[in-house]
Parts: structure tokens; sequence; C-alpha cells
């Protein structure tokens, strides 16, 4: 709603609990601030690829490399955005008549900027929200503030503008991931395969926490009406007291690391009995292994209330008796998840008809107690593929096929 709307709504709201008009001149009003108006904003996208392929009767190869940058529709790119450089070489060597190698390889680079979502006091919710009547900055050059301020809301929803402008963070992660390959073709319909499948995350992150001012009246403001910090007075216990600022910015700095890797070999075997009968055998073996780990750190006191100095190194936070959160951190350790799997699945065909297919798996994980280490799966499936007999002949349906299947699966905490 607009302001004129908005004030109308707050005197009806202010009278009916007993109280005064709180706009006596709403003609003068007008329109206001549309808050969404002042936080959307256009974003561009801009995408590049570039890609070859080739080989020889040996050799086959495929590269290729991407570049994509996406700006947040909310506060531009300067406050959200996402870009990724991407670069993927596949490849595959025939290295004898019955032995292949392929190795497919991927890089990514992402970095990106949020903002606060989905929730009431996001910036969006503030948006939707907050008073109208108010200006996104403020024109008072008495006033110490630096954004325009609601003396109504004075908790919770807050100038959208300023909120926006002090949504301070950066991630920054690469992604290596891929998988290396044998193929062994024991006989003509007889395979052998091997493979490791593998993935490295690593991330750093920083995030700043600024000093704000919402209003002289505002709960959550960290400054008094004269720009200085809101203090309190604490007993020093020896018959004396000392004022210490009551909030204080913060800089956080985080990294993240993960790691897993699969690897599986399989047996893949298929043949046709008297031209009609089709079947595909696969037997296997796979074991999987994941595990990471994280650390930040939070300092305070970051110089300027910037974000140009939001470095833990430059930030002055020491831990005292009075402030034990000045200078404080954190790391965690991932449990390392380690999986064992026996496989194997037969898949049966008549004539392209009649379908059935049935799997059977023991999967072992280091989450299962210690006393049921592995558990059997078993699954099954019966199809039948009714475009295929002799009797169906709608033009306009080239494939036509019922399926029922039923299994049991496993989960691990």
């Amino acid at each position: 709603m607009n302001a004129s709307e908005y004030a109308v709504m707050a005197n009806e709201g202010s009278t009916a609990a007993g109280g005064n008009l709180i706009y006596s001149n709403i003609s003068n009003l007008g329109q206001g601030t549309d808050w969404q108006d002042e936080i959307f904003k256009d974003a561009g996208i801009t995408s590049h690829t570039i890609s070859a392929r080739g080989g020889s009767e040996n050799v086959g190869y495929f590269l290729s490399a991407g570049y994509l940058s996406q700006g947040g529709v909310v506060g531009g790119s300067d406050k959200s955005n996402f870009d990724r450089l991407n670069v993927t070489a596949n490849l595959d060597f025939q290295l004898t008549p019955r032995l292949k190698f392929l190795l497919n390889t991927s890089y990514a680079n992402i970095k990106s900027k949020s903002i606060a979502e989905n929730s009431f006091n996001s910036i969006l919710g503030n948006a939707v929200n907050f008073d109208p009547t108010v200006a996104p900055y403020n024109t008072d050059p008495n006033d110490v503030a630096t954004y325009g301020y609601s003396n109504l809301l004075l908790s919770e929803i807050f100038n959208p503008v300023q909120r926006l402008e002090n949504t301070y963070n950066s991630n920054n992660g690469d992604k290596l991931y891929g998988k290396f390959e044998f193929q062994y073709d024991i006989l003509d319909n007889l395979k052998i395969t091997s493979r490791l499948g593998y993935t490295k995350w690593d991330q750093v992150s920083k995030e700043f926490t600024p000093l704000t001012y919402y209003g002289p009246n505002n709960v959550s403001s960290d400054y008094n009406s004269d720009g200085s910090i809101k203090t309190q007075v604490v007993d020093n216990g020896d018959d004396t007291s000392s004022s210490i600022p009551l909030f204080h910015n913060s800089v956080t700095e985080k990294e993240e690391s993960n790691f897993s890797y699969t690897f599986e070999t399989f047996a893949s075997y298929n043949f046709i009995l008297n031209e009609k009968h089709n079947f595909d055998v696969v037997l296997g073996i796979s074991r999987s292994k994941s595990t990471g780990d994280e650390i930040s750190v939070t300092r305070q006191d970051v110089r300027d209330n910037s974000w140009d100095w939001a470095d833990i190194s430059a930030a002055t936070g020491v831990n005292t008796e009075l402030n034990i959160n000045a200078y404080t951190g954190s790391s965690s350790q991932d449990l390392e998840r380690r999986n064992m799997s026996y496989f194997s699945r037969i898949n049966y065909d008549y004539n392209g008809k009649y379908l059935a297919s049935f799997s059977a798996r023991r999967d072992g994980s280091i989450a299962f107690g210690d006393d049921n280490k592995f558990a059997n799966f078993y699954a099954g499936s019966l199809g039948w593929v009714i475009s295929n007999e002799s009797f169906f002949n709608i033009e306009d349906i080239n494939l036509l096929k019922i399926r029922g299947s039923y299994g049991t699966v496993g989960t691990k905490i």
C-alpha cells in the first residue's frame, strides 16, 4: 500500500484502540516510498561457453570451458550475485583391442554474495511491511541517521534499503570432481568395468555485521541519537565500575572442506537364447567414503565499522572478563562415512514385449549398529510393452508400456 493508504490504516488502528490520530494530514503524504521499487534492481546474465571435440582411432577427447555471471534482482550485483567458471576434460584411450581407459574430470570455481530471504524480517519482508511514509535516506542535517527511520515501527521491521546496504558477505568455493574408469572386454558380450569417482569441495566465506542505527527509539539501534555507541555500566568487583560498549560490530571467516569417493567394480553379461529371450546380468561390488571439516572464527571491533576493513587480522577485539565474545572460534569434523555394497541385477525381456527385472543388494555402513553392519535389499519389476503386440495399431501412439515394481530400501542416519 502507498503512504496515504498506510496512514488511513494506522489512524483507524489507533482510534479503534482508544488513541489519537497518528497522521493528521493524510492528503500531504501522497504515494510515499515504494520500498519494493527501492530494492529491486535490473540484473544481467552473462554466459560464455567454448568446447572442442576430436580424436583418432585410439584416442578421443572433449574439452570445454564456460563462464556464467548472474546478478540478483534484489540489491543488484553489488549485494547479490553468482559467478561460476568451469572447465571439463573428457578423454578416452583404447589401450588394447579389449582394454579401454576413460578419464572425466571437471573443475568449477563458484563465487557468490547473498541476502537474507524467506523470513518475516528479511529484506523482502521489510520491503512489504515497512512504513511507506518514511524516505529511504535521512535529509535532516541535525540527525545522525544516514537512513530514514520510522517512529512507529520500533522493532523487527526496518528500512529495507538500510538492511540491504548493511548486508556484507562473500563466498568462494572450488569444486573438483570426475572419474577414472577401465573397461575390459573378456568376451564380446562380457565386460568388466572398474571406476573411481571423486568429489573435492573447498570453500572460504566471510560475513560482516556492522553497527547500525534505526532511530532513537528503536530497540535494535546500536547507537544513541548523538552518534555514540550505547554503553552499559559494569561492576569491577573492587568498589569501582566501568562503562563498556553494549554492542560491537563483528567479522566472521569460515573455511570448509569435504572429500568423497566411490570405487566400484562390476561385470556385465548379456546374451540371447532362441533369438527371443534377452538377458542382461550385472554383478559387482562398491566402496565409498566421505569426510569433511570446518573451522570458523569471529572477531569484534572492525575498524571504521567498514566492510573494507572486515578481516580477522584487522579487527581488534580481545577477550576480557567483561567480554568473552570479542574473539571466538569453533571447529568441527564431519563423521567419517564408509559404505560397502555387493549388488546384482538381472533384466529379461521376451521378444521386446514382456519384461522382468530383479535386483539384490547387500549394503554395509559405518552408520549401522554394531550388530547389523550389513542389510539386504531386494527389488523386482514386471512390464508389458503393449505397443509391440501385433494387435496394437494406433498410429498416434508409438510406445505404450505397463510396468509395476516393488522393492525395499534402507537409510543411514
